[in-house]
């Protein structure tokens, strides 16, 4: 193993303060209380002003609203690196003492997937370099930033590099879950692009996993969320950016069969165009749909591709598209994207076929219905994107990863569905008839022949199971690499939030979760 640097507690923490602790179990301010001696000024409890900055940068009010005892907010990673030894260590002779959790940018939706209840939170945002190798063939980049930051130092270089399509989205927790981009067709989902991860373990050791050192824990960190180490930054290629095209394109619902025509058609791996990117979403809106087509096409230069003819030859209701960088891109779909609502994302995975397309949207159209009948304020979106076998084949090509899927599986389509709301009152309604509408939706695939057990994670609700989805061989991959990289499982014991693996002792959670009340 090549280690960078070991720290566990290498900080220096005074004997006053840890022997205060040592009697009984601490409780999560207790804990906070000696992560403050442990690495001053890093520690932010809930009277500070930056306490309610970090909470409020989250993507979704239900993760805003959880109050964690304390949050690491620090660009050190030598401090982060002992705080993860201390947790690690205090977890594991006491569990359930000091529960954590993990943010980059916070963009995943449901309430513990990257914050905590009375817990400790460690907020990666001060962790914003980036770096672009002097030949300009990588650029290394701080798992803080979110993905605009990133397109906005490229772009004037005229680079490019496979980023989130949404400028607010973080770049830690999409690229451990997989991240699909405009460059996926070229350069495979950004997981998968990956040259080199920096990884803070449990032990508190900073250590690099690329295809030389640590290879194994490379591969599993592609689709391991958060079950292995804290990944603090990447290493992504570079290509040549500037003036790309692409924007919006929005056009009548009555168009929609030619829209899931095309979209076959199109993703078809023997034929598919390496740089097009498209994404069908259908927007249910004051008790009609229209379609809106977000399109990129990534071959700097061009004007209007051919391969978008068909439906650029439909009238559109309105239109962005244009030459346009990368970075203006993910700014304009950024904008098109709510914050500070209620959010819930679920997916779920097909082979390629118009006419699964227009049976889920017919049973997506039934559940928008009743959804909106009784919430009618809320916004309700389901979006289609082709995942060819010319996207998910770089995972093996680039030494494997995670997810359970590559070129074998054919050429598939994802579900994203997306819905926004602003009371609290309507979550157990809207996340009851979302559950209904994708087990209904799983069982019409698996009668029809196309089903795909793949789940994206990044679209995943809490009660979806995407790693269960990778398949049972990967999953005792990962289980065989936490116990490798993470022997004191303070990864699935201590870090409760996000989707663990299968192996979690859950006695342990449920324990901190009873201690909360009783």
């Amino acid at each position: 193993m090549m280690v960078v640097s070991s720290h566990c507690l290498g900080l220096t923490l005074s004997f006053s303060v840890l022997l205060s602790f040592t009697n009984g179990q601490l409780t999560s301010s207790e804990c906070c209380s000696v992560l403050a001696s442990l690495i001053p000024g890093s520690v932010l409890l809930p009277n500070a002003s930056g306490y309610e900055t970090s909470l409020a940068s989250y993507w979704s009010q239900q993760e805003q609203a959880l109050q964690p005892s304390c949050i690491i907010r620090t660009g050190d990673l030598n401090a982060i690196a002992a705080a993860v030894g201390f947790l690690g260590k205090e977890n594991q002779q006491r569990p359930g003492a000091c529960p954590f959790a993990v943010r980059s940018g916070g963009h995943t939706p449901f309430a513990g997937s990257a914050n905590i209840q009375a817990g400790v939170t460690i907020d990666l945002s001060l962790v914003n370099d980036i770096v672009v190798s002097e030949d300009q063939s990588r650029v290394h980049i701080g798992v803080g930033n979110r993905w605009g930051a990133v397109n906005h130092i490229l772009d004037p270089l005229n680079l490019a590099t496979p980023t989130g399509r949404i400028s607010g989205v973080g770049v830690g927790g999409f690229t451990s879950g997989g991240g699909m981009s405009f460059y996926s067709p070229r350069l495979g989902l950004v997981c998968d692009a990956a040259l080199n991860f920096d990884v803070i373990l449990s032990s508190g050791t900073i250590t690099k996993a690329n295809s030389v050192d640590n290879a194994d824990l490379f591969r599993a960190l592609k689709g391991a969320s958060n079950n292995l180490g804290i990944i603090t930054h990447v290493d992504l290629p570079l290509v040549e950016g500037g003036l790309i095209w692409g924007g919006f394109y929005a056009i009548d619902m009555s168009n929609r069969p030619t829209v899931f025509s095309f979209f076959e058609k199109l993703n078809n791996s023997t034929t598919y165009d390496p740089y097009v990117s498209i994404i069908d979403t259908n927007i249910f809106s004051n008790g009609s749909w229209y379609i809106l087509l977000h399109l990129a096409y990534t071959q700097p230069g061009a004007v209007d591709p051919s391969v978008y003819a068909p439906l650029l030859a439909i009238p559109p209701l309105f239109s962005t598209v244009r030459q346009a960088t990368q970075g203006n891109l993910t700014d304009e779909f950024e904008a098109g994207s709510p914050v500070n609502s209620r959010a819930l994302l679920a997916t779920m995975t097909f082979s390629n076929s118009a006419a699964f397309m227009e049976t889920f949207f017919q049973m997506a159209n039934a559940t928008s219905i009743i959804m909106t009948s009784k919430v009618p304020s809320m916004s309700f979106t389901l979006s289609y994107q082709p995942w060819p076998q010319t996207i998910t084949s770089h995972g093996s090509a680039n030494g494997g990863n995670a997810l359970g899927i590559d070129a074998s599986d054919g050429d598939l389509t994802n579900i994203d569905l997306t819905l926004y709301w602003d009371d609290s009152a309507d979550d157990d309604f809207i996340y009851a008839e979302t559950e209904k509408l994708f087990n209904a939706g799983v069982k019409t695939a698996k009668e029809a022949g196309v089903w795909n057990r793949y789940l994206y994670l990044n679209y995943a609700d809490k009660w979806q199971k995407p790693i269960r989805g990778y398949g049972e061989n990967n999953v005792r991959m990962l289980r065989r690499i936490s116990r490798k990289y993470d022997p004191t499982q303070t990864f699935q014991e201590a870090v409760i939030g996000g989707f663990k693996l299968d192996e979690v002792k859950i006695w342990r959670r449920l324990y901190w979760y009873f201690s909360l009340f009783f």
